[in-house]
């Protein structure tokens, strides 16, 4: 009643080559409350659905505006801060982009 083997077998593959794949990066210390903001805001990615070959694959597109501006609110982040907070989520979503273009071929 699950997933066949070789599907099963396939996704284990893609997620060891990942963990292969994962280096370790320090983040400086001027920029670790700027990390600590995306990890709780790391689950808001808009997502397309692009059809391959064999499947449907979610590419992210942006990061969903909205719902970062909602954390903003519920958080009580200073509005003065938001234009310096949104101007450093959006570099990240700018190197996560980037770096999903590198590991996405357009065929795939």
């Amino acid at each position: 009643m699950g997933a066949p083997d070789e599907v099963i077998e396939a996704a284990e593959q893609r997620l060891q080559a990942a963990k292969d794949a994962t280096e370790v990066y320090g983040v400086w210390a001027d920029n670790w409350d700027t990390w600590l903001l995306y990890l709780t805001v790391q689950t808001q990615w808009t997502y397309l659905p692009i059809q391959t070959a064999n499947h449907i694959e979610l590419r992210r597109i942006s990061l969903h505006y909205p719902g970062i501006e909602s954390h903003f609110r519920l958080a009580r982040l200073p509005r003065a801060d938001w234009p310096a907070r949104w101007a450093d989520l959006q570099l990240i979503e700018r190197a996560v982009l980037a770096a999903d273009a590198e590991t996405t071929s357009p065929t795939s």
